[in-house]
């Protein structure tokens, strides 16, 4: 995501990972199984993962790659959850998308990872083709539950285009039953997670019963331009809003906007569980060339 016509926000942010359902890709392959069991407390788990620089897939493409496949064996670990058949994986705080199929989710989040061992590997490949090089990681990660809402107010939005150029304007039509102050999330192509809304624009959001609200509105001075990673050529971006009952502060950010996992897991524990809920959507953004 990059915002145009301001200096607000630069492309930054944290891997939370989380997920936990059921459900059928478009093929009808079974992609994502398993229960969620409670976890309590946080823990440490590790995960390992690993990826082929092969074909067009880049050196950093594959630590990329094999790092997600890490984090998703710890959070299968310890949420008990098996991924099969995943072409595409991203996940974000109570939803995963799997083949551009968005699942709803019980939530975990990962609060910190100790420094990564790497390995590195020449793979012989077929009689016509040539070795290639695997890339694979081990990493213990500190995983902890996050918390859900359980209130009456009910939030939902649409996006005006589930498939964008780079460079195309997105905009956010939000309803809500009752009255209602948001929080606005963005989780971009690059796995990371900054504050949309509040801004130093719009201080406050507000949207009332029966209102369909616009974000960015026509009286913002600036708009939201989602655009791919640097040699990317699509990415899947999700959109998170958070809904309080009462004016909330947003969590803390550092200078780029940044939400740290942590402050991300106090903000959403000090939420009184009545008073708030959530929904989410996702979106693909294509290269231009």
């Amino acid at each position: 995501m990059v915002w145009k016509r301001s200096e607000l926000v630069r492309r930054n942010t944290i891997a939370i990972l989380c997920t936990l359902a059921l459900s059928i890709s478009p093929a009808g392959i079974v992609v994502l199984v398993g229960a969620a069991p409670a976890l309590a407390e946080d823990v440490w788990v590790r995960g390992r993962g690993h990826a082929d620089v092969v074909g067009d897939v880049t050196q950093e493409q594959a630590k990329a790659k094999a790092m997600r496949r890490a984090q998703t064996e710890a959070l299968r670990k310890a949420f008990g959850t098996e991924f099969r058949n995943t072409s595409f994986l991203r996940i974000f705080n109570g939803g995963v998308i799997v083949d551009g199929e968005m699942l709803e989710s019980t939530a975990g989040i990962i609060l910190e990872t100790k420094p990564p061992d790497w390995s590195q590997e020449t793979i012989a490949a077929g009689r016509d083709e040539p070795p290639f090089t695997r890339l694979g990681v081990s990493a213990d990660f500190r995983i902890a539950p996050l918390p859900r809402a359980n209130s009456r107010l009910a939030v939902d939005f649409d996006l005006n285009k589930r498939t964008l150029v780079s460079g195309d304007p997105l905009t956010l039509n939000v309803r809500a039953s009752d009255r209602a102050y948001l929080t606005v999330f963005n989780l971009g192509g690059d796995d990371k997670v900054y504050l949309l809304y509040p801004n130093k624009f719009r201080t406050e959001i507000v949207v009332d019963r029966g209102q369909e609200l616009q974000l960015p509105g026509p009286e913002d001075p600036f708009e939201l331009r989602p655009r791919t990673v640097a040699g990317h050529p699509l990415d899947q971006e999700i959109v998170r809003i958070v809904a309080t009952v009462k004016p909330i502060a947003p969590p803390e950010t550092d200078e780029d906007r940044v939400v740290s996992p942590l402050a991300y897991l106090r903000w959403l524990k000090g939420l009184p569980r009545t008073e708030w809920t959530d929904a989410e959507d996702h979106y693909t953004v294509h290269s231009a060339h």
